[in-house]
């Protein structure tokens, strides 16, 4: 009876204010399901010169998974050490285990906190956006890649969309599926069936042929009357040699070519995870797709995306803190926007056009003061 109650007062809000109310509500209902957090040890080998480390995750994130694996050099297995209060936590009292990385899940409530506390806020992902105003062609960052574009199109693909349910099941079983255990391994957490029919309900299935053969197939699914995000991709039973032979370039040419006929201004490639190193991102920063962080939205009348962010702390005071940001430079937010932080880590080319666009790299190093502690109300901007 409440819940009723107060969508009908939401509604008469200005969209402004109703906006901020609904996510003050859902930060805080976050907040109070996340009061007591699950503590979880990993520990491995970071590899070169950065010896053993050890990562403190709070909660049950399964993005936590994916920081495991891109960090050591072997598979690990989380150790639990007890429940901790999430403010706890981020005042770093109160028998926390010693780390040299912590996460723990923020929302918009307590990320305030967090920052003054000195912690860095993480999307769990990013999305790189293109705009189609402008030629494929013209998108393309690299004349060696605009080359494998050009060959590409040479070929006989084509792309039809496909609504039979027998063909979904196919592609779940027969190309999702193997394509992420191929590309991702254990560590990787997919949409069941279900959520792909889900999908389709405003989404469209296409498959990428060759000739006659069906080798590739994708979803996609329009965000508001501009933009079409890219859901999810798979190839034939996850075939590497398809992969070299550029199939999924194939399948998002095609779709941008029928994404800019039916009138869509933006295109979104897709979520990847906030490392700079990671490979999908890399790869996605061959357009000139700007990168953006999660954003909050409606879906279905419930508010997603408030979720979207972790605090990070990396220890500097250790030799494996600064490894890991050495070795995986990262994407963090600012304020309003995203930027690139790192320990005295090279500039990787595919990120130049983020710094056209305006986005920061900052070298944690320049930030320690003249005691060679990590002092978190200084830090200097540097590219």
């Amino acid at each position: 009876m409440i819940k009723p109650v107060l969508k009908t007062a939401l509604a008469v809000l200005p969209d402004k204010l109703r906006r901020k109310v609904e996510i003050t509500g859902a930060s805080l209902s976050n907040t109070l399901e996340n009061w007591w957090l699950p503590g979880y040890r990993v520990e491995g080998e970071l590899g070169g010169d950065g010896g053993r480390a050890t990562l403190l995750y709070f909660g049950d994130l399964p993005q936590y998974n994916q920081w495991s694996h891109h960090f050591f050099t072997e598979r690990t297995d989380a150790s639990y050490v007890g429940k901790f209060r999430w403010i706890d936590a981020v005042r770093r009292k109160n028998n926390i285990p010693d780390y040299d990385l912590a996460l723990f899940p923020v929302n918009p409530l307590t990320e305030p906190i967090s920052v003054k506390m000195g912690w860095h806020i993480i999307p769990l992902y990013v999305s790189c956006v293109l705009d189609l105003t402008d030629t494929t062609e013209n998108l393309i960052r690299s004349q060696t890649f605009k080359q494998q574009v050009k060959a590409i199109r040479a070929k006989n693909y084509q792309i039809r969309e496909l609504s039979a349910d027998s063909d979904l099941e196919d592609f779940y079983h027969k190309m999702l599926l193997p394509t992420i255990k191929e590309r991702h391994g254990e560590v990787a957490f997919t949409s069941g069936l279900e959520s792909l029919k889900s999908l389709l309900q405003e989404g469209r299935f296409f498959g990428l042929y060759r000739d006659t053969e069906w080798i590739a197939g994708r979803i996609v699914c329009p965000e508001g009357l501009d933009e079409l995000r890219l859901a999810v991709v798979g190839w034939k039973n996850g075939d590497e040699k398809l992969l070299r032979e550029g199939v999924v370039t194939a399948i998002l040419v095609k779709t941008i070519d029928w994404a800019r006929s039916a009138g869509f201004k933006r295109i979104n490639l897709g979520s990847s995870i906030p490392f700079i190193n990671d490979g999908p991102l890399n790869a996605k920063l061959r357009w000139k797709a700007k990168i953006s962080m999660p954003q909050t939205q409606s879906v279905s009348e419930e508010l997603q995306g408030v979720g979207g962010f972790v605090g990070a702390d990396f220890k500097i005071a250790s030799n494996a803190g600064r490894a890991i940001l050495r070795k995986a430079p990262l994407l963090e937010k600012h304020g309003r926007t995203l930027r690139v932080i790192g320990w005295e880590s090279s500039i990787k080319p595919e990120f130049r056009h983020q710094f056209d666009l305006g986005m920061e790299w900052v070298d944690l190093a320049a930030a320690r003061n003249r005691n060679g502690a990590y002092n978190s109300d200084s830090r200097k901007e540097t590219q």
